[in-house]
């Protein structure tokens, strides 16, 4: 199902299509090596969850787009807007200030009640150098206290504010330890070696069956990758940081090779 979410999200939904008869399909899954029986399975897999229902038209079966599947696009879609929007604050110059936010669990509202908080804390990519205590960056002191407005019964005490590592520890060290910097690093050097080599092989073969299962490969690695990654300042990373390089390699080898695959799409799309 991820490779039919792959097609819909960055071929087909652009021109307003949003379900493929199944006969469709099978061509379009031919370049990725799949088994019909392993493709139906899928299918079957993608309706079960609701992000696809199959129907009949014409005597002939569609898969379309359902509700939660548009959500799911729009979410990949929010993630990569939302990726490029921070390379601005990575590059922008970071001040020395952290936001940090502590939680009083021996206040009333206590642990149990957190959770939408913390929740919250995720999604803002904090990382959490404490047990009680999160910190990022980038102030989002107005996104906090909104939440805690809203919230004000339901949560308990907590202290939001912003200060400077003075002495004791580097901000580098302070970041390492919040975040899983090396892993995270790990695994841009892994994708660009990958993509890299996978590029050089593309190169000598520029084919449209060639070429969609390779976006999809490196594409999904590096949404994965970037889900994770809390887009830290270039001030509190290690000196040979790729996420940045990762992301713009890949995005220049997919804007050379993208007509190709959508002229070959588009011709199984014509076929009657």
């Amino acid at each position: 199902s991820s490779i039919l979410m792959f097609v819909f999200n960055v071929f087909l939904v652009e021109q307003d299509i949003t379900s493929i008869p199944l006969r469709k399909i099978l061509q379009v899954f031919q370049p990725f090596k799949k088994s019909e029986t392993s493709i139906r399975m899928g299918l079957s897999r993608a309706v079960q969850y609701g992000i696809l229902r199959n129907v009949r038209i014409e005597n002939e079966v569609y898969y379309q787009l359902t509700d939660e599947g548009t959500a799911a696009l729009v979410e990949w879609q929010e993630t990569m807007t939302s990726f490029q929007r921070n390379i601005a604050l990575q590059l922008g110059g970071w001040n020395g200030f952290w936001s940090l936010v502590v939680i009083d669990e021996g206040s009333s509202g206590g642990s149990s009640n957190s959770e939408s908080l913390v929740a919250l804390l995720d999604s803002l990519k904090y990382g959490r150098p404490g047990r009680n205590l999160w910190i990022s960056p980038y102030d989002r002191s107005q996104v906090l206290l909104n939440h805690l407005n809203d919230n004000a019964n339901k949560i308990p005490k907590v202290l939001v504010f912003q200060a400077q590592a003075i002495a004791g520890i580097s901000n580098q060290e302070l970041a390492q330890r919040a975040w899983d910097i090396q892993t995270l690093s790990q695994k841009y050097k892994q994708f660009v070696d990958e993509l890299r080599r996978d590029t050089a092989g593309l190169q000598k073969h520029l084919t449209g069956e060639m070429i969609l299962p390779f976006l999809h490969i490196h594409g999904l690695k590096l949404f994965d990758i970037m889900r994770q990654d809390p887009q830290l300042p270039l001030e509190v990373l290690p000196e040979d940081w790729l996420g940045l390089k990762a992301a713009q390699e890949f995005m220049t080898v997919r804007e050379t090779v993208l007509p190709v695959a959508r002229k070959y799409l588009d011709s199984i799309l014509a076929e009657q």
